[in-house]
């Protein structure tokens, strides 16, 4: 017998590499690695953001709710300008590589400018200036990285290989424990050894994840053998492309600063998209496409609505638990941002059951559908809001509140993200014509855009004066659970109505379990 390794046979695969990695092509776990440790980065600073913004720069819990909204809000919006420059002009592999790139420059920024500061060289308003560019940098650098990586991952499988649909899952798997590892080690740094080291921690792994692209950028092979290079379009100059998004960054460092005008803008470009396919629809003398499109604006709002209250993670329940919780567990000092952990592990935990659940109920006709799945998971978020609440009245006066306390509302807020998140893009996807889909999944990532905002609003309803005694802070925070746990049930009725509105071939959920 041979000694010789016997390589994969490719001749039903032509144009794309196999690996010995469960039978999957080679660039799966190349892009699963970028991808975590992009979230690393992404969510390690994420975890001590709002944190940050009131103890270097003196924010109030308003002003620094908004400006995390407004950063996260535009992580999402750039997502368009990444998915036009690579249909139109860059292709797949460049966009992601310059992604990358920006991402972890903007964490450098964000490190050098504390370590500027410390030493004298940044002094005044320069200091703030310099911090929102490095999330400017960050949230345009994510906007060119994020929608390339999820069509990076589709460009490997042939659209009828069995194995695509297992890829994606493993991705989803692989990326939360990126998720998950980053407040542990970001919010434990800046927390017990100061926020420079936070920030470090985070460029690191933006670091890696751009080593492991430089490493396996060979294996980022189409299965259908067409290039990932460039676009179909013809290409202006490098220079002015890159020009634009030079401006783009100094653009949304400026719309970080000022969510009001961010919003106007989100909310004109959500109202010119839906106008957009409103005309195009007309011309269908059938009236099914302008059907569908009313059918998406319908959708639209079940996003916004879900990020909108899922957020509070970062901001209100961030905030609480670092001012009112009792942080020791079993004789161990927890930060509060590492409690964000929470939410990846329970990912982690429940979506395999949650999908077995689904099969069963299925296989016996059972299973409900889209909309339902959508009101479902709004009343377990407002559970997870209203036993916050309840755990703030039930305490003693002056008394920390017990961590299983929270540790309850992540379980039900995130089974309840479980229940919405991951529908709503098979639902609109289902619910206008293919030739349409580009655009409405624009007007989707614009409408979770806008949700981040609408959360950073939202939480100034929470807003703690400086001198708030702990009384004031209980009452502060159990009257802005209760409204939050209102807004989520509120949502999830008015999404039990889109069951009037999509038919029930599109909002059968057969196909999304996983």
């Amino acid at each position: 017998m041979s000694g010789r390794r016997v390589q994969p046979d490719q001749s039903e695969h032509p144009g794309r590499e196999r690996s010995w990695f469960l039978g999957h092509p080679t660039g799966l776990p190349v892009i699963v690695a970028l991808k975590a440790w992009e979230l690393f980065s992404y969510q390690g600073m994420r975890a001590f953001l709002v944190f940050y913004l009131i103890a270097a720069f003196g924010l109030s819990d308003a002003r620094a709710a908004m400006l995390f909204g407004s950063y996260a809000a535009l992580v999402l919006a750039t997502s368009v300008l990444g998915g036009a420059l690579s249909d139109r002009w860059l292709g797949q592999r460049e966009p992601t590589f310059a992604g990358a790139l920006m991402i972890m420059g903007g964490h450098a920024t964000l490190a050098a400018q504390h370590l500027l500061v410390a030493t004298g060289w940044l002094q005044g308003e320069a200091i703030f200036q310099v911090f929102c560019l490095g999330l400017g940098l960050i949230a345009v650098g994510t906007g060119l990285l994020k929608p390339n990586v999820l069509n990076l991952i589709g460009g490997l499988y042939r659209r009828d290989d069995p194995k695509r649909e297992d890829g994606f899952y493993i991705y989803y798997l692989g990326v939360n424990v990126g998720s998950f590892l980053a407040p542990l080690v970001c919010g434990r740094l800046a927390q017990d050894y100061g926020w420079g080291w936070g920030f470090g921690a985070a460029a690191i792994g933006m670091a890696a994840g751009l080593c492991v692209l430089l490493a396996g950028r060979r294996h980022l092979v189409r299965a259908d053998g067409q290039s990932t290079g460039r676009g179909p379009g013809d290409r202006p100059p490098r220079i002015r492309i890159y020009g634009g998004v030079g401006v783009t960054v100094l653009l949304a460092s400026f719309l970080i600063q000022h969510g009001l005008v961010l919003g106007a803008l989100l909310a004109a470009t959500l109202a010119a998209g839906c106008g957009y396919l409103l005309v195009v629809a007309a011309r269908d003398r059938s009236g099914e496409d302008r059907r569908a499109v009313l059918r998406l604006m319908a959708v639209l709002p079940v996003p916004l609505c879900f990020v909108m209250v899922f957020e509070q993670f970062s901001l209100a329940i961030n905030l609480f638990v670092d001012r009112l919780v009792d942080k020791q567990v079993l004789g161990f000092h927890v930060a509060a941002p590492q409690l964000l952990s929470l939410n990846s592990f329970f990912v982690l935990l429940l979506l395999p059951l949650l999908g077995l659940g689904w099969t069963r109920l299925r296989a016996h006709g059972a299973e409900p559908a889209i909309p339902v799945k959508f009101t479902i998971g709004f009343g377990l978020m407002g559970a997870g809001f209203w036993l916050l609440a309840g755990a703030i009245m039930l305490q003693p006066a002056g008394a920390a509140i017990s961590m299983s306390w929270v540790v309850g509302a992540y379980l039900l807020i995130t089974l309840g993200e479980l229940m919405i998140a991951p529908l709503t893009y098979t639902l609109v996807g289902r619910a206008v014509p293919a030739r349409l889909e580009g655009v409405a999944m624009g007007l989707l990532l614009l409408s979770f855009a806008l949700g981040n905002l609408c959360a950073g609003l939202l939480a100034t309803l929470a807003a703690v004066p400086r001198d708030a005694s702990l009384d004031m802070m209980s009452g502060i925070y159990g009257r802005h659970f209760i409204v939050v746990g209102g807004v989520a049930l509120a949502a999830g009725l008015c999404a039990l109505a889109l069951r009037m509105i999509v038919s029930p071939a599109q909002s059968d959920s057969k196909e999304t379990s996983r």
